[in-house]
């Protein structure tokens, strides 16, 4: 036995989290009998760790370093201990009560409550020790690799291969298994650096490959949360000796009140429970200048409760054609008296009572059981309005038959609760622009507002609205520019695409403060972590997220152009980019240059010739960088695209996209006749140019609703003016450009968007450039609207705020009216009319049919059922590219989940969206020939009955192609 270790062997044991060094110790282990041997260490776990903790074990053996380590999960603790509580645990509704907290002294405590049964739905609690710490920022440090600086410490020289070495009455080569490491792997995948006279690196034999190591990686998330509180109304309505509740706070949540504690830690609060019969679960986090952040780790419970009430179902909206069946619960939970009961619902204007067969009869209820009763409610004025139901018992006694007890008071209880009548039909909306420009004096605008013949009655709203920044209105609503559901891959790039350009325009209008670009790039970075669900491993991406490998070639160079300018504010990885190229040119005809579509188009434009379409979309994109194989493909597609130009084989549209290429090239020498010939195809008309764009698929679709402009068409001029205000004299073209700005911003919706993503996206980038040729800095105006002579809402815009966009409602929504704008610089009105009109059956593109089935009908209501839903494309060509089927989904009824994924798994449907009360299904495509889809649907919490709306639209149009009613 060595000397040296007769006294023991030293071991030291660093504790870490976070990269911080927490805990450290020094053990001595007796080896005095042999050369191994155990032991064993306490670590105290505190707050200073961080979800797990990385144990290192070193010691110095025959002057080599050993050493070995773990990483364990610890306790989620806080620093600052928090505690809540409330007064009672049983109250009645309405009851004010007192939240106890108890927390580090001096700390800032939120408080809130919700319903218990919330938990049933999903896990509430959304802020619990888990989400807290792996919502926060942590990097682990793995090498010594800073800055692109090797902080790694050089190898020793290598062993001689040949080199034989006695050992044990033998001979032996050296040799360097690739599996075996040294102690030095275990600190450098900590970060740890060690400073040591003795040998930390293996030698290794010379001619030993390398072993690749790869980096983790990382990411952040954000939370947040929110609610309100409301309160409830006494009455005295009641005979004499009754006791009555009146109930009309239904809220599921309460409290959200900021507290702060004493110097001893110690805080209270009154505050008032809502009128439910359920339990409520509260807790509180706090914030401590010295303890940090906390949370309980034990809920505070309260009841709320009654021995005698009265409870409805009613869900949040029914539509006015629903028949809805209330069921209402009377509770006896009196334990020794039976009760005999009327139930009333109150009548209104508003809707229609007819009580279902009994439940105006007096009924008797043991204790500590329920009795039901049902009445029928059917809408008649849209809005929201109050459901009041009221049981009052008759009699209190020992038994039914027998006498009142006069000692007990007689009981009332009424619940009111909301509902939201909505209109029948699907959703219509038609917006006016009005694009006006003046330089110190005035201008008249004169129009009509009418609704379509098959308007549903009462359900039109028409406001009016200005402001003095034409743009400013689509940054505001940039995640939700189109009346179209955005859930798949082309419209996550189309939705960032127009975040690079409106942060250009404000920042060269001034416009743009630190939080909004702080936003916009955090809603970039979010947007490209949704794409990457989209990328495949070929390099190509899918047209839905989790798509299959094949790729889209459409969707591809549309989201590699678009990474191309979202690098200019985020991180984007470049070998990502690069292996897309690759895959690109394996899609390129190395002779003429021309690419070859994988996948559908996803403009209908495309489908007169994709082939020079992609094409030229490709040769865009590859304008944005200067990789040699970008450069080399670019030079090809040019080649192709003007071949195909020169035999007199691209349309308006593909000589836009050319234009385009010319323009970002700087090729002026041929920019100037192509720009003169697509000038002579434009339409000239009220001051506007645009061009006419309409292929087989416009007799397959019909005319496009109040605008007949689409996607083709303002994508195309979009283009021109875009070119025409990137020339280097775009003075010249100043006229031309503000005429063409005026005809795509007449195509605008109410939120800024065009028609679909792709012309918003081109519209967009246009428009902000020619915003910066034109922007006035101190513009003003004033507005105002007319309506037969007389004055009905004036809104002035000055430099203070041009850029909010002020409202006002319509009285009606028919009629004459004037707007009269008078100031200097540019400004936008706009007119939006949104109403719901009854499905249309003819001129569609679209034949649709539903039908149900069910095996869980019992007393007249399915408790789940699944709807088949039959479509084809009756229009030309013989199929449509991604059809949306929206569903608005039956009052008290949800999707089955699981069922769809299996439909989504099996190729039926490309992707399902929920939104609100409508299911949105999105198909791949849609051909003549009938495509049957079954879609699972359960859980009633009521019965109804009514007429429930299917309609199926192309992706790429906004208004409706099909749509049928079925009746359940």
């Amino acid at each position: 036995m060595d000397q040296y270790y007769r006294s023991g062997l030293p071991c030291f044991i660093p504790c870490l989290s976070r990269l911080n060094f927490i805990h450290h110790q020094k053990i001595v282990v007796d080896v005095s009998e042999a050369y191994s041997g155990s032991f064993t260490f306490d670590i105290p776990v505190t707050t200073e760790y961080f979800q797990n903790a990385d144990i290192i074990v070193t010691s110095i053996v025959r002057n080599n370093v050993i050493a070995h380590s773990i990483n364990v999960n610890t306790e989620k603790c806080f620093k600052n201990e928090v505690s809540m509580s409330f007064s009672a645990e049983v109250v009645e509704p309405g009851s004010e009560v007192e939240v106890l907290v108890t927390a580090a002294p001096l700390s800032f405590c939120g408080l809130r409550a919700y319903d218990r049964s919330l938990s049933s739905f999903q896990s509430y609690e959304s802020l619990g020790p888990d989400t807290i710490f792996y919502n926060l920022y942590f990097l682990r440090q793995h090498g010594y690799n800073v800055d692109g600086i090797d902080f790694n410490e050089p190898a020793p020289p290598c062993q001689d291969p040949n080199k034989q070495i006695f050992c044990k009455d033998g001979y032996y080569v050296q040799v360097s298994p690739r599996t075996d490491g040294d102690s030095s792997q275990y600190f450098r995948a900590l970060g740890v650096m060690v400073y040591t006279t003795k040998p930390l690196l293996k030698p290794v034999v010379c001619g030993t490959p390398e072993i690749q190591t790869f980096r983790p990686l990382f990411s952040e998330v954000v939370a947040d949360s929110m609610a309100a509180k409301a309160s409830p109304s006494p009455s005295g309505n009641a005979a004499p000796g009754t006791k009555e509740t009146i109930r009309t706070n239904m809220a599921e949540e309460f409290g959200f009140s900021i507290i702060q504690t004493d110097s001893t830690g110690h805080a209270s609060e009154t505050v008032q429970v809502p009128d439910s019969i359920t339990g409520w679960i509260g807790n509180a986090l706090c914030v401590s200048k010295h303890e940090g952040f906390g949370k309980t780790n034990y809920t505070a419970n309260i009841t709320t409760f009654l021995m005698f009430f009265v409870d409805m179902t009613v869900p949040l909206s029914i539509c006015r054609e629903e028949v809805l069946v209330v069921p209402t619960a009377v509770s006896n939970y009196n334990k020794d008296h039976y009760v005999t009961v009327k139930v009333t619902m109150q009548s209104s204007d508003d809707y229609e009572i007819t009580p279902v067969q009994g439940a105006e009869e007096e009924r008797c209820i043991p204790p500590g059981e329920k009795a039901f009763f049902y009445f029928r409610v059917s809408g008649k004025t849209l809005g929201s309005t109050n459901l009041t139901c009221t049981a009052e018992t008759t009699s209190i006694g020992k038994s039914c038959n027998g006498p009142s007890d006069p000692s007990v008071p007689q009981r009332k209880d009424t619940v009111v609760k909301k509902i939201n009548v909505e209109a029948d039909g699907v959703l219509y909306e038609d917006t006016k622009n009005f694009f006006i420009c003046v330089n110190n004096s005035s201008e008249t605008r004169h129009f009509t507002l009418s609704l379509p013949e098959n308007v549903v009655q009462d359900s039109a709203k028409t406001s009016f609205g200005a402001l003095g920044d034409f743009l400013r209105i689509s940054y505001n609503n940039i995640d939700n520019l189109l009346l179209l559901p955005l859930s798949c891959c082309e419209h996550t790039v189309f939705c960032l695409l127009p975040l690079v350009h409106l942060m250009d325009y404000c920042r060269f209008t001034g416009q743009l403060t630190d939080d909004m670009e702080k936003e916009s790039i955090t809603k970039m970075n979010l947007g490209i972590q949704r794409l990457w669900n989209c990328w495949g491993f070929t390099g190509a991406y899918g047209t839905f997220y989790s798509t299959s490998s094949s790729g889209n070639s459409w969707v591809t160079v549309t989201v590699y152009s678009a990474l191309n300018e979202l690098s200019e504010y985020v991180q984007i990885d470049e070998s990502i980019q690069d292996q897309t190229l690759v895959w690109f040119s394996t899609i390129q005809d190395q002779q003429t240059g021309c690419f070859n579509p994988q996948g559908y188009s996803l403009s209908l434009k495309a489908r007169t010739n994709p082939r020079y379409a992609l094409t030229a979309l490709a040769n865009i994109a590859f304008h944005m960088q200067n990789r040699p194989l970008e450069v080399s493909m670019r030079e090809k597609s040019m080649a192709c695209v003007e071949e195909a130009h020169r035999n007199g084989n691209l349309d308006v549209y593909l000589k836009a996209m050319l234009l385009h290429s010319y323009t970002l090239s700087k090729q002026w020498g041929p920019w100037g006749p192509l720009y003169e010939d697509i000038m002579k195809q434009a339409v000239r008309e009220g001051g506007t140019i645009y061009w006419v764009y309409k292929d087989k698929w416009e007799a397959a679709f019909g005319p496009g609703g109040p605008r007949s402009r689409n996607s083709a068409e303002v994508e195309m001029a979009s283009r021109v003016l875009f070119c025409a205000m990137s020339h280097p004299n775009s003075s010249e073209y100043l006229t031309d450009g503000s005429q063409i700005a005026l005809g795509i911003v007449e195509v605008f919706n109410s939120r800024g968007g065009a028609v679909s993503s792709p012309d918003t996206s081109m519209a967009l980038q246009a428009l902000s450039l020619y915003g910066m040729r034109t922007f006035v800095k101190d513009s003003n105006h004033q507005v105002k609207l007319l309506s037969d002579g007389e004055v009905i809402g004036i809104i002035g815009l000055t430099p203070e705020n041009r850029f909010l966009q002020q409202q006002i409602q319509l009285p009606q929504s028919t009629g004459n009216y004037d707007l009269a704008v008078t100031g200097t610089g540019c400004m936008l009105a706009q007119v939006t009319t949104k109403c719901n009109i009854k499905v249309p059956k003819d001129n569609s593109a679209f034949s649709l049919t539903a039908s149900t089935s069910s095996q869980s009908c019992k007393f007249g209501a399915a408790k789940s059922f699944t709807l088949n839903i039959s479509a084809s494309f009756i229009g030309e060509p013989n199929s449509c590219n991604m059809p949306v089927l929206e569903i608005l989904c039956i009052t008290g009824y949800s999707e089955d989940r699981m069922k769809l994924y299996e439909l989504i798994r099996a190729g039926t449907i490309g992707r399902t969206e929920r939104m609100g009360n409508r299911l949105y299904l999105y198909f791949d495509g849609v051909r003549m020939a009938p495509q049957i889809t079954s879609t699972p649907v359960r859980t009633a919490s009521d019965r109804t009955q009514k007429a429930a709306p299917e309609k199926h639209q192309n992706f790429h149009r906004i208004r409706v192609t099909a749509s049928c009613w079925k009746s359940f």
